[in-house]
């Protein structure tokens, strides 16, 4: 990946490389990664947690798609609960429509089957 489309702080290089060789950071990289130790770059944490941490360029794409997929769960748990809702209700109503039936038109039928059976 280009530095340009990292968005990290290599420019840091040119403005105090004191600081980033006192960290043990290597020439080509801005940063030490903070989960697996590696040489990597300081950059915006991807999602929208509103930090800046460093990242290697593999530790960066794992986050990144952990990030999608908590994206998209947040969304599937809220239809899941409607849906949920949907079908207790949908199965209430049922319920109490059999319910219904039984007691006002299925009384007569039961009788009707009964009387044939004897």
């Amino acid at each position: 990946m280009k530095r340009k489309d990292r968005g990290c702080y290599c420019s840091l290089w040119q403005q105090s490389p004191e600081t980033l060789i006192e960290q043990g950071v290597k020439k080509g990289y801005c940063g030490v990664c903070n989960i697996c130790d590696q040489q990597g770059h300081l950059r915006h944490a991807p999602g929208a947690f509103p930090y800046t941490d460093a990242w290697c360029d593999q530790c960066f794409k794992v986050q990144s798609v952990i990030n999608l997929l908590q994206a998209l769960a947040i969304p599937m748990l809220v239809g899941s609960l409607f849906f949920q809702a949907w079908l207790f209700t949908g199965l209430a109503a049922l319920l109490f429509g059999q319910g219904y039936w039984l007691n006002n038109d299925g009384k007569a039928i039961i009788r009707k089957l009964s009387r044939k059976l004897v």
